[in-house]
């Protein structure tokens, strides 16, 4: 089956040099069986890296919880409404089977709580939609 909109790899965080920046000046947040490093960034979109480690289990369940990781991602990064580079990762076993849903929960209430932490001034907003300014009759 192929994915009919996959998460698009621009919004991939990949460059070895971001990442480290991410890493060593990045906030860091747990989300209970998730963990979080972010950074705000001046993209036109945040990216996002998603990493598994071999304690959270055999290949099989690393791969599951990815999926569902960047699957949540990829529906709910429209709430965040300023840029950042963001790293998800699993480190260590859960101790129940990871649900869609507590993935979902966890990354939707963290992107909410990001909005609170760093709003968004009037003048910041690129999403605000203005009126077009009249041009003068020629």
């Amino acid at each position: 089956m192929v994915q009919q909109h996959p998460l698009p790899k621009r919004i991939r965080l990949r460059r070895e040099k971001e990442i480290i920046r991410l890493f060593s000046q990045g906030r860091f947040k747990n989300l209970g069986l998730l963990r979080v490093k972010y950074f705000p960034n001046d993209f036109k979109e945040s990216r996002f890296l998603i990493t598994v480690s071999k304690k959270a289990g055999n290949a099989v369940h690393r791969n599951h919880m990815k999926r569902l990781l960047r699957e949540t991602v990829r529906l709910q990064r429209h709430v965040l409404q300023r840029h950042f580079d963001i790293c998800f990762f699993i480190n260590k076993r859960p101790q129940t089977p990871v649900t869609f849903s507590y993935i979902e929960h966890k990354v939707r209430t963290f992107f909410e709580e990001l909005n609170r932490e760093f709003p968004v001034a009037p003048s910041d907003d690129v999403n605000m939609t203005s009126k077009p300014s009249a041009s003068p009759p020629i």
